[in-house]
């Protein structure tokens, strides 16, 4: 009857595992090209920043006009000024809403390439938990027999029995977040939350020679956070004198200076850890690919000796469970790396707007 039981659950195991794999199958394949181009197409902050971007030049041609048709200078009152402080305000803004779009089109390469890494991420986490499972359910038929001829107790098979409960669980959650990812993704690109792709490029971790220094002054010089703290902090100086009450001109602009400056000190830590974690990252994804290796060998071994029948199948399931892991591992470090290199760029600048020019980007490295 036990052996009856356990060709049973076997048998379900393998049709819901092939199941699943065929159904993985015939999905619809999605570069991360692709859903590059469906997030650039989809966007509603860039669809934003383009209106933005035309209505600020309409707000600044208007208050170039009202300036050069009437007749003030800085000597005259507050309400004259006036003229003077909105086309530096207009100026200003027509400026910023160039850089954001630029910098949000350089952020949406960044958070598309998250969802991505995290549905491949979670999809493998899933493979692991499944594996766990279907060990854990084994064990506790072992468990079942051992108990019924005496070899254990009650409390060992209540922990069976509780195993399973919480391999079941983990498995529950873990496809709670693969379908979680999906969901992050599918925003992202402007479709419909259910649907499902099959993801085909893995994340890599390719070697960057990374000067930090050089980097994290970069990132301090050029990157959209300073450009804008820096001109705020012009802006302010500038129009100090149209304040009604001078000191509060001079407050504003001291307030928009310490501002640049805590802003520089904040981009130049974020630019340094980033810098760092790449490196750890690296060494990381390096040291769970050697495990990965070691554990295919291990699950080869376990296999053929599953096959002579020198070992049980949950020896198989424990060699599998470990790859299966270190694999999640190794995803999460490569796409962690990825991120990072491209979060570092986007403060850089180096991070291209268009994926025209990142393609060729990527294709030169």
């Amino acid at each position: 009857m036990k052996k009856i039981m356990y060709l049973i659950l076997t048998v379900a195991l393998v049709l819901t595992t092939y199941a699943v794999a065929y159904a993985d199958e015939t999905l619809s394949k999605l570069t991360l090209n692709d859903a590059l181009k469906k997030a650039f197409n989809s966007s509603i902050t860039l669809k934003n920043d383009q209106t933005d971007i035309e209505k600020t030049k309409e707000l600044f041609d208007d208050a170039s006009s009202s300036l050069r048709y009437n007749p003030v200078d800085i000597s005259f009152n507050p309400s004259d000024t006036n003229f003077f402080s909105n086309y530096y305000n207009a100026e200003f803004n027509r400026r910023k809403a160039i850089k954001k779009y630029d910098n949000d089109r350089r952020q949406l390469i960044v958070d598309v390439t998250t969802a991505y890494y995290n549905v491949i991420q979670n999809q493998k986490q899933l493979e692991a938990a499944k594996v766990a499972y279907e060990r854990s359910q084994i064990k506790l038929l072992q468990a079942k027999a051992k108990n019924d001829i005496g070899l254990i107790t009650k409390a060992d098979l209540a922990a069976a029995e509780a195993q399973v409960a919480t391999d079941k669980a983990s498995m529950v959650d873990c496809q709670s977040k693969l379908d979680s990812a999906y969901a992050d993704l599918n925003k992202l690109m402007g479709i419909s939350l259910g649907e499902r792709y099959q993801l085909v490029d893995l994340p890599k971790a390719e070697k960057q020679e990374i000067d930090v220094d050089a980097k994290v002054n970069m990132a301090a010089d050029v990157s959209y956070e300073m450009w804008n703290a820096k001109e705020a902090a012009n802006l302010a100086d500038k129009i100090k004198l149209f304040q009604r009450l001078y000191d509060v001109g001079d407050y504003n602009a001291a307030e928009a200076a310490n501002t640049a400056l805590d802003t520089k000190d904040n981009l130049r830590k974020q630019a340094r850890a980033l810098c760092f974690s790449i490196n750890s990252l690296y060494e990381k994804n390096n040291q769970l690919l050697e495990q990965i290796e070691q554990f295919k060998e291990s699950l080869k071994v376990a296999k053929a000796q599953y096959e002579a029948g020198m070992t049980t199948k949950d020896t198989v399931l424990n060699a599998e469970y470990a790859l299966k892991s270190a694999e999640a591992g190794q995803l999460q470090a490569a796409a962690a790396y990825e991120v990072a290199v491209a979060s570092l760029e986007r403060l850089t600048g180096e991070l291209p707007t268009d994926i025209e020019s990142l393609n060729k980007k990527t294709t030169q490295k």
